[in-house]
């Protein structure tokens, strides 16, 4: 149980640093900053996405990440959610886990320029 939390929070880190690559450009610089309250921030100086926290779950939970970003209404992001440590057994391991890809679309947020992303994750 243990090990399967810690898999799905590295699965979680690994699916918001996808997404933050997917929009910023290869020669811009990525920042990442954990504020106190639990965040995480990823930006490259024109462009930023805030992830909410993500609490412990395990195999079986349904729960949504959720974040803002002051990316454009409409703007599509490639999602991949998958849990790398399932068929891993070395540390040099190269095979991913099983997993989900989708897209999802940035909306309208409570706040001029201030956007919200959110994707729903089925582990079962």
């Amino acid at each position: 149980m243990k090990f399967a939390r810690a898999g799905m929070m590295f699965a979680m880190a690994a699916v918001m640093l996808f997404i933050v690559i997917a929009i910023i450009p290869a020669a811009a610089e990525l920042n990442i900053t954990h504020t106190i309250d639990g965040k995480t921030i990823f930006s490259n100086g024109s462009y930023w996405i805030e992830w909410d926290p993500v609490s412990n779950h395990v195999t079986g939970d349904q729960f949504y990440i959720n974040g803002t970003t002051n990316l454009s209404i409409g703007t599509v992001l490639t999602c991949e959610f998958f849990d790398p440590t399932i068929y891993c057994r070395t540390k040099n391991c190269k095979q991913l886990g099983s997993g989900i890809s989708k897209e999802i679309i940035v909306e309208s947020g409570n706040q001029p320029g201030t956007n919200t992303v959110s994707f729903f994750i089925n582990t079962t």
